[in-house]
């Protein structure tokens, strides 16, 4: 699933932030302690997301050769994984397909207990600074995608991929789509209406969700919502000089002419 970044990803990405209530705390604890939360799937509030429909309209000979190459993966020889593969494996269909719903029910487990970091490549979306930024009282945190002098930027960028937006729940068939494309489907794909997002995302596979470490210096912007509360504004810009690294304090305002927004450099600290 990891895939290194190439000349079509962005070089800045961006994280709205809710700063109301604890929100303000967690941000100030992001700064200070140079971590993220990763959240699990269950947290989001889309109900869609990352659903998906399964397909098990597999032969037996399919499932058992699948399977088979698992249990090798997972260090068995052929021999041994073909034996435990056949032995395993139902014959009868019905109990084929009940054999591969249990497998599927594991993944949904899985599926739960990985992080994602949930990154835009906009930042001035009206619609977002609504939702994810309460009505354009929040932040909107820049973080530096491209670095050439902190190779620990790319690292941690490495993993990041475009979310695909599609009219119908993908479908995937573990026997027939390999582990890579099961993830994307999985993962990385969402409803058409929420394309306006142009959302990116980053997949803890291994470690699960939770705060995890980000590089020093990763952060290079946090914008103000054009309705930020004034104390709570002054914390984050407090927060910010306090950061281990330089960061542009950019405040928005509404356009007088348009739907939209202006981003203006107030200062850097």
């Amino acid at each position: 699933m990891i895939e290194l970044m190439d000349s079509d990803h962005p070089t800045v990405l961006y994280k709205y932030k809710d700063v109301s209530g604890d929100g303000i705390t967690h941000v100030e604890d992001m700064l200070c302690n140079n971590s993220l939360w990763f959240p699990s799937p269950m947290e989001f509030n889309d109900p869609f997301d990352c659903r998906c429909v399964y397909d098990i309209r597999n032969t037996r000979e399919e499932v058992v050769s699948r399977y088979t190459e698992f249990l090798e993966r997972k260090g068995a020889s052929f021999s041994d994984a073909l034996a435990q593969a056949e032995q395993e494996i139902p014959r009868i269909q019905s109990e084929l397909e009940e054999w591969q719903r249990q497998r599927i029910e594991g993944h949904s487990r899985r599926a739960a207990n990985t992080g994602i970091l949930c990154l835009t490549s906009v930042c001035d979306n009206p619609i977002m600074w609504t939702h994810y930024a309460k009505k354009h009282t929040g932040i909107c945190i820049v973080f530096r995608v491209r670095d050439v002098c902190e190779d620990s930027h790319l690292d941690f960028f490495a993993g990041a991929q475009p979310v695909g937006y599609i009219d119908r729940c993908p479908l995937i068939n573990f026997v027939r789509d390999d582990w890579v494309e099961s993830a994307r489907k999985a993962f990385l794909t969402k409803a058409t209406p929420y394309c306006y997002e142009a959302e990116w995302r980053i997949v803890r596979y291994d470690d699960g969700p939770g705060l995890k470490p980000i590089p020093k210096e990763i952060i290079s912007g946090v914008i103000l919502g054009v309705q930020i509360d004034p104390v709570i504004r002054q914390r984050v810009i407090q927060a910010c000089a306090e950061y281990d690294g330089n960061i542009d304090i950019v405040q928005a305002t509404l356009d007088p002419n348009t739907y939209g927004l202006r981003l203006e450099l107030e200062k850097t600290v």
